[in-house]
């Protein structure tokens, strides 16, 4: 084992520590929370300036930003609340451990495909090996599975992304871009 398994296995313990303690609800309302927070707050911080300009008066420079934030706060408390109650249920039929240890099985899941994405830049940036040394990617434990793990996803990530076609943005009162 060299520095660089140190260094990864800090995060990857201390993700699958937070998994667990979090629960799978939890962890799966963070990363849901996240994407549909900023996805709707897109979408619909328009009508949120609406409400901030017309019925508290507010208006500035800053409103637009403002009232992105807002609508992200918001969406990300009402996931969060809709999690709370899950996970009630969840503890009330005795599935609590299972939460626990399928949040532990997400948190490391996670931060090892963080960990194999980063590393797979930084070693694609690193053409003369310099950052990541020869020696360390061969004695390394965790470098080969983290890039193999890269390998296998990329591809995935690009064929979600190439399928994935967000919707324009509708122009403000009717008006074009």
């Amino acid at each position: 084992m060299v520095v660089f398994d140190i260094i990864l296995l800090i995060p990857l313990v201390w993700f699958t520590f937070k998994g667990f303690t979090k629960g799978l609800i939890i962890e799966l309302a963070s990363l849901v929370a996240l994407i549909l927070g900023i996805y709707l707050a897109y979408f619909f911080s328009d009508f949120t300036k609406g409400i901030l300009t017309n019925r508290l008066g507010l208006t500035s420079q800053y409103i637009q930003p403002v009232s992105f934030v807002v609508t992200f706060i918001v969406v990300v408390i009402l996931v969060f609340i809709l999690a709370k109650a899950l996970e009630a249920v969840v503890k009330t039929a005795s599935l609590g451990f299972f939460n626990k240890m399928a949040g532990a099985l997400f948190g490391f899941s996670k931060i090892t495909l963080i960990c194999a994405l980063f590393l797979y830049q930084l070693v694609s940036f690193d053409s003369g090996a310099k950052i990541v040394t020869t020696s360390t990617r061969e004695k390394s434990y965790t470098f080969k599975p983290l890039m193999v793990t890269a390998e296998t996803v990329l591809p995935y990530i690009k064929n979600i992304r190439e399928k994935v076609k967000l919707p324009e943005k509708p122009a403000p009162n009717g008006t074009d871009k």
